[in-house]
């Protein structure tokens, strides 16, 4: 496992670096065919890369909370949130309600978001946003936005606190990207927090929702790190997965408390349908 620390300033897709040879990569084969294994020189497989913001306070993730006592609160653009949720399989909608809907009810604007944040920060352990972005912003509709300086102003711990850390999950099109005046590794960086996940590119509605799904069902049932569910999910979901990034500490997790694993169907997202409505 590789962890890289960096400035503020610095925006790279480290688990994208490639360090294989390419004359050595199959050419023209069917895309089913293709498999990790024939790209493993991808620094986030290869080394479990994670990068992490040189100001993130790691102790808190020394004490992980039970999945049985954690908050999480769930942000969503409802419009895409309702529209991917009626193309979930059915054989999988126990596993989403079990995992993206076991907090309170989506929250659906900034008002809302930002009240339920002052009134709930001090337990959250785990804050999720489903929603359009890019590297600036993230829209709750068409007319709500939520910046990154907007983000860094509101979504605060007062007083800043070491214990529960909070892992943030930014579902949105190029979220880990950066921007000219920050990014959201910035605006995740403050005390109380652990970082984020993010994407280094545009993603469809119907996988990211269903990826997500998957990633919490790992996360709070199976004690398992976020290094080790990212390196799990990005073979799983190949090729898609390789597009989200850990901008947050790799051995974040959650305790399972003896809490029996969810079953999850076998399948690879990525040679499912993609896309409800629109890329994120």
């Amino acid at each position: 496992m590789l962890l890289i620390s960096l400035d503020q300033r610095v925006h790279l897709p480290w688990g994208l670096a490639y360090d294989g040879d390419p004359e050595q990569l199959p050419d023209n084969c069917p895309n089913a065919s293709i498999t990790p294994a024939d790209y493993s020189g991808f620094w986030c497989l290869k080394y479990r890369v994670s990068t992490l913001l040189d100001v993130i306070d790691p102790s808190g993730i020394n004490k992980p909370r039970a999945n049985n006592e954690i908050q999480m609160l769930t942000v969503v653009n409802k419009v895409c949130w309702d529209t991917a949720r009626l193309c979930i399989p059915d054989t999988e909608l126990s596993l989403f309600d079990s995992t993206l809907a076991r907090s309170q009810p989506p929250i659906g604007s900034s008002a809302e978001f930002f009240k339920a944040w002052r009134q709930f920060h001090k337990d959250l352990d785990i804050l999720y946003l489903y929603c359009h972005a890019n590297g600036s912003n993230l829209a709750l509709s068409g007319q709500d936005e939520i910046s990154i300086m907007k983000f860094k102003l509101n979504v605060i711990h007062e007083p800043p606190q070491t214990h529960p850390v909070c892992l943030v999950f930014l579902n949105g099109c190029q979220t880990a990207i950066g921007a000219e005046k920050g990014g959201f590794m910035e605006a995740t960086g403050n005390l109380g927090f652990c970082g984020f996940i993010g994407t280094e590119a545009k993603v469809p509605d119907l996988f990211a929702i269903r990826f997500a799904a998957d990633f919490f069902c790992h996360l709070l049932y199976e004690e398992m790190t976020v290094a080790e569910i990212m390196d799990k999910l990005r073979r799983e979901h190949w090729p898609l997965g390789l597009v989200y990034s850990t901008c947050c500490h790799p051995l974040f997790k959650i305790k399972g408390m003896g809490t029996a694993p969810i079953a999850r169907p076998n399948r690879n997202l990525s040679y499912q349908p993609l896309q409800a409505q629109t890329l994120l």
